[in-house]
């Protein structure tokens, strides 16, 4: 009955991330377990017979892993602990930012100068070149922040949401910086920006 019990606990709490409120969900249904078992013993039934309408008693796995999951979006645990993962993810991209910054400066560098980097990103260059230098920016913000939140948000029932909302985040802080950058030459044009969001947020709805 033990290993049967923890399959029951495992099926209720499967919508709980690891935490302290999932052990302490985990122990007060387990004490519940226990009263439960203790009443149908003391009525004459056996023991692994008393185990099976204690759970019965309980409710099934379905509907208390629906249960207890509500339960847990509406913690305030949970919101903390989710803006922490989204802040991460946030810098993750621009950590990926940076060295995608670094790995064009270097390509740039070993070819036509560091000036042509500069313009590259701009309306200045080669167009192959300036292109290949946006795709580049543009898999170094997004894929860490979307593997990240991708992965940290897999339980969640709000994953979707969560993900689109970071990597919504992450392009609106990247467009921002480009803004303050009074060196850049070339803002984004209006189709590029569009492109772009529309790209995050189809990474965000569809693959996530």
């Amino acid at each position: 009955m033990p290993d049967q019990l923890t399959a029951y606990l495992d099926a209720c709490l499967a919508r709980v991330p690891e935490s302290r409120y999932r052990q302490r969900l985990r122990q007060e249904l387990s004490e519940h377990y226990e009263d439960l078992t203790e009443g149908f013993l003391a009525r004459g039934y056996e023991e692994t017979e008393a185990g099976l309408r204690a759970m019965e008693k309980l409710g099934s796995p379905e509907q208390l892993r629906e249960e207890l999951g509500e339960a847990w979006s509406r913690q305030p645990e949970r919101l903390r602990r989710d803006l922490g993962r989204l802040a991460l993810g946030c810098c993750l991209a621009g950590a990926g930012a940076v060295l995608s910054y670094a790995l064009l400066w270097y390509l740039g560098s070993a070819q036509e100068g560091a000036v042509q980097f500069r313009r590259s990103l701009g309306v200045y260059g080669d167009p192959r070149w300036r292109l290949f230098a946006q795709a580049v920016l543009f898999a170094g913000q997004t894929l860490p922040c979307f593997v990240w939140l991708r992965l940290r948000f897999h339980r969640s029932p709000r994953r979707r949401a969560w993900v689109t909302a970071g990597l919504a985040l992450t392009w609106a802080l990247g467009k921002a910086l480009l803004l303050l950058d009074a060196g850049n030459r070339g803002f984004p044009s209006l189709p590029s920006l569009l492109g772009t969001l529309g790209a995050v947020l189809a990474i965000g709805l569809v693959f996530s």
